[in-house]
C-alpha cells in the first residue's frame, strides 16, 4: 500500500473516475469528493464526501476529516462555450476552489502536496508564421484567448503565490486536448457520438464538424492521470513549478476523422460549418512534454488509433450516453 491519501476532487468527473481507477491499480489510498451529494464512484470503493469547494468552512472541514498527504484537484468548469457566456462564473469558481484548497492545505501537518490542473489554453498564440507548429514549453508566453484560459491561468497564478509566499508544496500540470472513454464533450465525443447515431440509423451521415484544418495535441486521458500521479508521488522539485502534460504530436482534425472513419460500420461524409470555427484560437497547438518526462519518467503508453478503437466501443455500449 502507498504512503500515501490522496485526495481527488471532481471525482465524479471524465478524468476523476480515471484517477480514481488508476489510483486503485496501483493500490494507493484514495478518497474523492464532488459537489453532487450522489456519489459516482461507488464502484471503486472508496470514501466519498460530497462538497462544495467555494465554500470555504465545508474545504477545512473535508481536509480536517480527511487529512490526505496529497491532493489531485480535477474539480473545474471546463466548457468553453459557456465560459464565453459567462465568464465571471469561471474565473470566480475556478479560481476559488483552488484558493480554498490551497488555504485548507496550510492548516494540516504536514501541508499535503497539491498538484492543481492546468490549461493549454493559457498559452499565447503564435504571433509569426515561423512560431506556428513550433511545441509549446513551459517557458513560453501565457496570453489567454478565452475567458476558460483566463480562469486557468489566474489559478497558477494562485498557486504559484502559495508556493512562493506560503511555502506550500505545490504543482501545475498544465494539460493539453485530453481524450478518452467516458468522455461527453469534446471533439472526439462529438464524433463518436455522430457515428453511433448515423450506425443506428438515428441521423444522416453527415458529420458537422467546424473547420478541419486545426491540429490540435490529443492525450489520451489515461496516460494523463498517469502523469498526474507521476507529480503528486514526488515532493515538488519546485514549489509552483509547471509541468505540460501532452503527447508532443500535432493531429490535424481531418486526420482524426479519417480515422474515425476507418473503424466506422457507415459511411459518411463531413460537413464543415463556418459557425462553429473559433478565430480567436490557434491553428495549431502543440505541446512539449520533456520537461516531465526528464522531471520523473513519464511518457504515454497509448496511440491515437488506440483511444479512438476504445472511444468509439464505449460510445457504441454506452449509446444513448447521459447529456447529464
Amino acid at each position: 500500500m502507498s504512503r500515501h491519501r490522496v485526495l481527488v476532487t471532481g471525482a465524479n468527473g471524465f478524468v476523476g473516475q480515471h484517477m480514481l481507477q488508476h489510483l486503485r491499480n496501483l493500490g494507493v489510498e484514495c478518497v474523492a469528493t464532488g459537489r453532487s451529494r450522489k456519489e459516482a464512484c461507488s464502484t471503486f470503493q472508496v470514501p466519498y464526501y460530497s462538497c462544495d469547494l467555494r465554500r470555504l468552512n465545508d474545504v477545512q472541514q473535508l481536509m480536517s476529516t480527511v487529512q490526505p498527504t496529497c491532493v489531485i484537484h480535477l474539480a473545474s468548469d471546463t466548457n468553453l462555450s459557456e465560459a464565453r457566456n459567462d465568464p465571471t462564473r469561471f474565473v470566480y469558481n475556478n479560481v476559488l476552489t483552488t484558493v480554498n484548497l490551497l488555504e485548507s492545505g496550510t492548516t494540516i501537518v504536514p501541508t499535503p502536496h497539491v498538484v492543481v490542473i492546468g490549461s493549454a489554453h493559457e498559452y499565447a498564440a503564435a504571433r509569426t508564421d515561423s512560431d506556428r507548429g513550433l511545441p509549446y514549453t513551459e517557458e513560453s508566453p501565457t496570453r489567454p484567448a478565452n475567458p476558460y484560459g483566463w480562469s486557468k491561468l489566474f489559478q497558477t497564478y494562485v498557486t504559484r503565490h502559495y508556493a512562493y509566499v506560503r511555502q506550500c508544496p505545490t504543482t501545475i500540470a498544465r494539460t493539453f486536448n485530453l481524450i478518452g472513454p467516458g468522455a461527453k464533450n469534446g471533439i472526439c465525443a462529438k464524433i463518436a457520438n455522430s457515428i453511433v447515431q448515423m450506425e443506428r440509423g438515428e441521423m444522416e451521415p453527415n458529420l458537422v464538424l467546424g473547420p478541419t484544418h486545426m491540429q490540435r495535441d490529443f492525450l489520451d486521458v489515461r496516460d494523463a492521470v498517469s502523469a498526474y500521479w507521476h507529480l503528486a508521488d514526488r515532493a515538488p522539485l519546485v514549489p509552483g513549478e509547471v509541468f505540460n502534460v501532452c503527447s508532443g504530436t500535432a493531429i490535424r482534425l481531418s486526420h482524426l476523422v479519417e480515422m474515425f472513419r476507418s473503424i466506422s460500420r457507415v459511411p459518411f461524409r463531413v460537413v464543415e460549418d463556418a459557425a462553429l470555427s473559433r478565430p480567436e484560437e490557434p491553428e495549431i497547438v502543440r505541446g512539449s512534454a520533456q520537461k516531465l518526462r526528464d522531471a520523473t519518467g513519464w511518457s504515454p503508453k497509448y496511440t491515437l488509433k488506440q483511444s479512438i478503437a476504445d472511444i468509439l466501443a464505449d460510445c457504441r455500449a454506452g449509446y444513448p450516453r447521459d447529456k447529464g
